[in-house]
């Protein structure tokens, strides 16, 4: 509430004039003053609870973004994980094909060498 005593010396040295202890004004700003604090005590409360919601909106928007978050990256870590497989696979039927070629050249080497022996043996013999 406000002094009584500094409202008088500031209108005293602000404008001249004087006002008594019971000057009508004086009451007129007392009950200025309990309207003044009942609205502040309603914009204290209704801040409060806008501060409230915003903390409870503030937290859902977190949860939800951390859910995305966690979903995008699973989501990428499968995408990653399926490239990769179809990278080995690809890398395992390459080697795959190498090893038959591999088969093939060495058994016609072996097959090459068996007859060539044959054919100087025939050469040899007769």
């Amino acid at each position: 509430m406000l002094d009584r005593k500094s409202i008088i010396n500031a209108v005293a040295q602000k404008h001249g004039i004087v006002l008594g202890e019971d000057d009508p004004i004086l009451s007129f700003l007392a009950v200025h003053d309990v309207v003044l604090d009942e609205y502040r005590e309603r914009f204290e409360h209704a801040d409060k609870s806008r501060q409230i919601q915003l903390e409870r909106v503030l937290d859902r928007v977190s949860s939800q973004t951390v859910k995305a978050l966690t979903a995008a990256v699973g989501k990428e870590r499968e995408r990653f994980l399926r490239e990769l497989q179809s990278v080995l696979d690809v890398e395992r039927k390459s080697r795959r094909a190498e090893g038959k070629v591999m088969s093939i050249i060495l058994w016609s080497i072996i097959v090459s060498s068996a007859l060539l022996s044959v054919y100087l043996l025939f050469f040899v013999i007769s």
